[in-house]
């Protein structure tokens, strides 16, 4: 290996752990949103299930009396409430995009593993006494 090839590959070792930091605060970002995207649908679904539980047939007595007719009603109105879907639809694509940083996290990690054994292995050999 040439001392130029090794010259840069420590110029790029040191780049390296800027770029882990800021995937690092991106992931970060991104995990933050998709914790208030949760937060919110959580808070829909508890409205439609309220509402569900005090809705009231013609007699005045409750609609949905057991837990089934309950849970059957929250999924028909879940799959009917566009709000919800979209919200599902950016918690879905959050998570994707938070493990696609991890992913691009640990392909840096591992290019700093590689990069410092070639350095460690090249620093004994003699052709970088050269």
């Amino acid at each position: 290996m040439t001392r130029e090839r090794l010259t840069t590959l420590s110029e790029r070792l040191m780049e390296i752990p800027n770029e882990l930091a800021e995937l690092q605060n991106k992931l970060l970002d991104i995990t933050t949103e998709s914790q208030e995207l949760t937060n919110e649908l959580q808070e829909i679904e508890t409205r439609l299930r309220v509402t569900i539980n005090n809705t009231l047939d013609e007699t005045g007595k409750k609609k949905y009396s057991n837990a089934d007719s309950r849970e059957t009603a929250f999924v028909e109105l879940k799959r009917g409430d566009l709000e919800l879907t979209d919200l599902q639809n950016k918690i879905t694509r959050t998570q994707n995009e938070a493990q696609a940083r991890r992913i691009d996290f640990e392909c840096i990690a591992n290019e700093q593993k590689n990069i410092r054994t070639l350095l460690y292995f090249f620093a004994g050999s003699k052709e970088t006494e050269r």
